[in-house]
């Protein structure tokens, strides 16, 4: 399993043991990881936002607030590490946004996209298409997921 929400509902509500979970960016729960949070805008600066008369400031929080997802993907080498047998991905609440794709794209490379077969949710095949056209892009096969 890989979260993203710094939230334990995996262990919690659905009694996944937690050495079966990957907490991408840490969890509120065990402090035995960084929590990273912010955003992975790597293309502009603050500046380029127009923040006038206030732009070293913007800088300095827009570059404090980076996520360092390369630094992520080190740490959880492990995780990614196993998974090219992978087979099946299911997804649930998961926003697909820019700063998470690069951890889309690192699973595109551990494993074979076009062998694997992702798992959209109702809502999210009804709604979210640009999210399944991200995920086509990298090779996966598109499904539709009828468990939730």
């Amino acid at each position: 399993f890989l979260n993203f929400n710094y939230t334990i509902t995996l262990e919690e509500l659905y009694r996944i043991n937690r050495n079966k979970i990957c907490h991408i960016h840490g969890d509120v729960e065990h402090r035995d990881s960084e929590i990273y949070f912010g955003h992975g805008d790597t293309n502009k600066g603050a500046n380029s936002l127009g923040y006038i008369g206030i732009e070293d400031a913007m800088e300095e929080l827009f570059e404090y607030m980076r996520k360092d997802t390369k630094k992520v993907i080190e740490e959880k080498k492990n995780f990614f590490e196993k998974l090219n047998s992978v087979k099946n991905i299911y997804t649930y609440g998961f926003s697909f946004s820019d700063v998470d794709m690069i951890y889309i794209e690192e699973i595109a490379k551990r494993i074979e996209p076009t062998n694997c077969k992702w798992y959209f949710n109702r809502y999210d095949w009804k709604n979210n298409k640009e999210n399944i056209n991200k995920v086509k892009e990298l090779g996966f096969k598109v499904r539709k997921s009828y468990i939730w």
